[in-house]
């Protein structure tokens, strides 16, 4: 019986089938990051390196605040600030698994000068505290919901982060006499189409009304997609890859614009040294990119079992979801400068800032007793180039469409 056993391993054909995979192999390739050869492979250029060195003389021994600074660009921002010298960095974030990583992740670093504290922009009470015990000179203002269909369900969550959220840390700036506010914003609050990108933009529009009457620089940056951001397409490609596939995407003609988060906070912290106050910048490189060539490409990479085949399924646009995303807005135009890669949006219409400063207060005073459509009517009333689309507040757009012909 020994002997039949010993023949039967001995001869057996231990062989992977045509089609397996290494299943730690792929695990392992798949949770890594994107190596630089990968990441120019996707973006279909060279990752743009900005010396921010240049920059530091700004910021140095200064109090700069973060807000959101547990999330991609927040944490960024903070790995890098965090090698000047600065006074003191005061990480602020709701999510207090994430602001820990960050945290013992710098503190392994020896950057020391560095307060973490767990709360909400929109807690003026708790904010008010944080202005009044670290006086900070800058303050970066990252703290915002940023996923399209989920905020098109829940505006009353984008309201009261992306608007209200902004306002609280905004107004305390003025109030604390900060030298500079730096909002991070995105191409989404261009012309926007779902209830996220126009929150952003309420946002853009708050602090630009606060400009016109503060002796604080207030400053907005506004950019595209972030490549392997927290809950973006690419690691939600990576995970159907894992799993076998479909690769789900929204439809063949969508297209984005990306940037690498370091070429992100780079850019910020360009931004911010280089405002004078009132600035909307805009960083735009390279082409727009296919997300469908994007899905292929990455199909590509993270294979490892050449034998798989990784099928793709379209599945169409999502709530809110335009196919191409823009940079200027309809009575805008762009100013280059001196600087590569980035310009300033220059509004070619009068903005009336008191009456948009208004509104917008009533919004935050307000959106917690209305319903979903009352919230996307308000915000619509204060920025009538939100058109909705894929939406059930397409309905809103024909009824003010209606009121406007009669």
């Amino acid at each position: 019986m020994i002997k039949f056993i010993k023949h039967i391993f001995k001869n057996f054909n231990w062989k992977k089938s045509p089609g397996s995979t290494n299943i730690e192999s792929l695990h392992e390739n798949l949770t890594r990051n994107l190596n630089q050869k990968e990441i120019r492979k996707l973006l279909g250029r060279e990752e743009f390196l900005l010396d921010v060195n240049q920059f530091k003389s700004e910021l140095e021994f200064k109090t700069i605040m973060i807000s959101g600074a547990a999330g991609t660009i927040g944490s960024g921002l903070s790995r890098i600030l965090a090698e000047f010298n600065l006074k003191n960095l005061i990480l602020i974030d709701n999510s207090e698994s994430a602001l820990y990583d960050l945290q013992q992740e710098l503190i392994n670093k020896r950057f020391l000068r560095i307060e973490c504290i767990v709360s909400d922009v929109r807690e003026i009470t708790s904010m008010e505290n944080i202005f009044q015990k670290y006086t900070p000179d800058f303050v970066f203002h990252a703290a915002a919901y940023k996923h399209v269909p989920l905020m098109e369900k829940f505006p009353s969550e984008a309201v009261g982060a992306n608007v209200l959220g902004t306002k609280v840390i905004a107004d305390l700036s003025n109030k604390y006499g900060i030298e500079k506010f730096i909002l991070i914003s995105s191409d989404k609050a261009v012309n926007p189409s779902n209830v996220m990108g126009a929150t952003k933009r309420l946002s853009e529009l708050y602090i630009s009304s606060l400009n016109t009457k503060s002796n604080s620089k207030f400053i907005s940056t506004r950019f595209s997609n972030i490549l392997e951001s927290n809950g973006s397409v690419i690691p939600l490609f990576k995970n159907q890859i894992k799993n076998g596939g479909p690769v789900l995407i929204t439809h063949p003609q969508m297209g984005r614009f990306m940037m690498t988060n370091l070429e992100a906070c780079n850019f910020i912290i360009q931004a911010s040294s280089i405002g004078l106050g009132g600035e909307t910048f805009v960083f735009k490189i390279g082409k727009e990119i296919l997300i469908t060539d994007l899905a292929f490409n990455l199909i590509k990479i993270f294979n490892l079992s050449k034998n798989d085949v990784i099928k793709t399924k379209y599945i169409g646009l999502r709530p809110g979801e335009k196919l191409h995303e823009e940079f200027v807005g309809k009575s805008e135009r762009l100013i280059t400068t001196y600087f590569e890669n980035i310009s300033v949006v220059k509004n070619t219409s009068a903005l009336n800032y008191n009456r948009i400063e208004e509104k917008i207060n009533e919004l935050c005073n307000t959106y917690k007793g209305m319903n979903n459509l009352g919230i996307v009517s308000k915000i619509k009333e204060i920025v009538p180039e939100f058109v909705s689309i894929n939406s059930s507040y397409e309905v809103l757009d024909s009824t003010l469409n209606a009121q406007k012909d009669n």
